[in-house]
């Protein structure tokens, strides 16, 4: 957000359910309304891609959970 990078997760591939997923805490000291954005690094390609999905921050509030994740395509991986 603003540059500055608050969290960083490595894609895990679960082959039972043929998908990635990324678990990334995000934490913000800013009460609500930050737009928090996700890039995701290719390193074999030493490449960064701008995912075209944001999300906005509110306190004290968690988004998705292994049984019930939060959703976001990025058809580059």
């Amino acid at each position: 957000m603003g540059g500055e990078c608050r969290g960083v997760a490595k894609p895990m591939f679960v082959s039972a359910l043929n998908r990635y997923f990324v678990f990334l805490l995000v934490y913000s000291n800013v009460a609500s309304g930050e737009n928090v954005s996700f890039k995701i690094y290719n390193a074999d390609e030493d490449v960064v891609y701008d995912a075209a999905q944001t999300k906005s921050f509110v306190a004290f509030n968690s988004e998705g959970t292994i049984e019930n994740p939060y959703i976001w395509s990025f058809p580059a991986l």
